[in-house]
């Protein structure tokens, strides 16, 4: 056994001076006869059980840690939490556990998080990028969702009881919850879904267009259709005014790889597409979903071998992966992208300066009419006021034939050059983070682009300070700390 050798075993790898003596004496029917009963007892000597030597860690049957949550300098509501536990604290992850809120002692629903975690735990913008004491390295992470408004200046604190084995007393049942969100493989796409609802669609095969002579406009690797809380269509697919716009999605209009202009945004001018690649992993939660996707940005081949007036053959040129999670915050639908951007090869991929670019979003066709939405921004703009202005988040809001429902994307202040333009259009309802607009940048692997945006749709026209209390709990989550129960927080 590792770190524990058995009497026996210990005789034989380190021998007395007398046994190393007599072993250095000529071998003989005596000394054979000495090392066949020694093997003879190593081979029959029982075993100690794992665990029950000295030597190794005794883990209990249960333990219990206090979570507190600080709200600092920001009230907070339904915010997602997640909480490394270091591994002094929790050695492994339990088999069974419950998370009670220590005022009232209710359950709340909590998901433990796998490897995917890591993601957003690199990003400044996670929930997880609270300012933690310990500088021990986390043994499990733990994910739930603030149930309740907690005032700025203000804690709460929860208790985490994990349970290992099949120990008579753990937990028969959980807190009641919501229907767990799921994450369903439905092609052409990955459905995120709780219950009976629908949040959204990601398309992982390509979706045609319609009218089949012009399909360089068939679409994948868009997050579309979005739905509001109440089941309000947020997002647009092929519409007429630019049909290339869909959804969710990132592109770039200016481009030059390999010395030539490419352009993966407008798909009809053939310089460019991007399209899903791949799905990765997927996995649904009660707290939350996740999904990881790679898109590829594709160019024209540039061998020389393309007939003028035919159809482009694609190569790929950039990577851009896609880390996506879906929070079950009541009254919201509110999800995560993380975009990680790297060329195919060692060529870089020149970002060229332009006025729009990057992550974008396309309103409600009911919007198509300026007139039916309004702009809101952290600054207070107006859409020609906001346009090309660094912004920390921005949003579309109005009436839809199906009621009021608002969108806005949220970027984290880790970003790179934030606070980001945004591109506003005086007449469309899109807008996107133009990272690009006012100077050129270089994607290469060894200097991949990495942005975090936070979605939020809504249903109602919601009013400015409430996105901006989103914009906290993204910018700058609570503070959670955790400690052994009996011990004095800090």
């Amino acid at each position: 056994m590792p770190g524990h050798r058995h009497p026996y075993e210990q005789r034989i790898l380190q021998p007395s001076r007398t046994a190393q003596a007599e072993s250095d004496r000529p071998s003989g029917p005596r000394a054979v006869a000495r090392g066949l009963c020694a093997l003879a007892a190593l081979l029959f000597a029982p075993r100690c059980a794992p665990g029950q030597h000295s030597g190794l860690r005794h883990h209990p049957a249960s333990i219990d840690l206090i979570v507190e949550v600080s709200a600092g300098n920001h009230p907070r509501d339904t915010t997602p939490l997640i909480a490394e536990i270091p591994a002094s604290l929790l050695p492994q992850r339990p088999m069974h556990f419950t998370l009670t809120r220590i005022a009232d002692g209710a359950a709340v629903p909590a998901q433990w998080m796998g490897p995917e975690i890591a993601t957003l735990r690199k990003t400044a913008g996670s929930p997880t990028a609270h300012r933690r004491a310990s500088t021990d390295r986390p043994s499990a992470t733990l994910c739930w969702i603030l149930q309740r408004p907690l005032a700025s200046g203000s804690a709460r604190r929860y208790r985490l009881r994990c349970f290992f084995g099949d120990a008579p007393h753990a937990p028969a049942a959980a807190a009641r919850t919501p229907p767990p969100l799921r994450t369903v493989r439905k092609p052409p796409t990955l459905q995120v879904v709780q219950g009976n609802r629908t949040i959204l669609e990601y398309a992982i095969q390509r979706i045609p267009f319609p009218d089949r002579s012009r399909s360089f406009y068939d679409r994948s690797g868009e997050i579309h259709p979005v739905f509001t809380p109440q089941g309000k269509r947020a997002t647009d697919a092929f519409p007429p005014d630019h049909i290339h716009q869909t959804g969710i999605w990132l592109a770039w209009p200016k481009a030059r790889y390999r010395g030539r202009l490419v352009d993966t945004w407008n798909k009809h001018r053939l310089l460019g597409r991007f399209d899903h690649a791949r799905l990765l992993r997927h996995a649904g939660g009660p707290v939350l979903a996740h999904f990881t996707a790679e898109r590829i940005h594709r160019v024209p081949a540039d061998d020389g071998t393309q007939p003028q007036g035919t159809a482009p053959r694609w190569q790929p040129a950039l990577r851009d992966r896609w880390d996506v999670f879906v929070f079950a915050t009541p009254g919201v639908t509110l999800f995560d992208i993380v975009s990680r951007q790297r060329p195919v090869d060692e060529t870089p991929f020149e970002v060229l300066q332009y006025h729009y670019g990057g992550m974008a979003i396309r309103g409600p066709r009911d919007w198509s009419d300026a007139s039916h939405c309004r702009l809101l921004n952290d600054r207070g703009d107006d859409r020609l006021a906001g346009n090309l202005q660094p912004t920390h988040w921005a949003a579309l809001q109005g009436d839809t034939r199906h009621g009021p429902l608002t969108i806005a994307v949220l970027s984290h202040p880790s970003n790179p050059r934030s606070p980001q333009p945004v591109r506003i259009h005086p007449q469309m309802p899109y807008f996107c983070f133009a990272i690009n607009a006012h100077r050129p940048l270089t994607i290469s692997r060894t200097a991949p682009l990495v942005n975090h945006y936070r979605f939020a749709i809504l249903d109602g026209t919601v009013p400015r300070e409430r996105l901006q209390r989103l914009w906290q709990d993204f910018a700058d989550p609570p503070d959670i700390t955790v400690h052994p129960a009996g011990q004095p927080s800090r």
